[in-house]
């Protein structure tokens, strides 16, 4: 599996880092799990809802996943790495 990198918020996006520990075991949990809810991937990892949103989010806004609304929920996918 290739390493994923995130954007530098420090240099004002033009650097790229690699995606921290706990945000690549989400990706990696999501993966395994398929198309998820926070809710379920909580369950999987053992942390709170609060922190899974948070991590699903920055995963989304990097690019790495996708989500579509069901309901009143989000649904998570891991995209394919190229």
């Amino acid at each position: 599996m290739s390493e994923h990198h995130i954007t530098c918020a420090m240099c004002g996006g033009s650097g790229r880092l690699p995606l921290p520990e706990e945000f690549a075991e989400t990706l990696a949990a999501l993966r395994r799990a398929g198309i998820s809810a926070a809710a379920d991937l909580c369950d999987l990892m053992g942390v709170s809802h609060s922190s899974m949103c948070n991590r699903l989010a920055r995963l989304y806004r990097e690019g790495l996943v996708t989500r579509r609304k069901v309901g009143k929920e989000w649904l998570y996918a891991a995209k394919v790495a190229a």
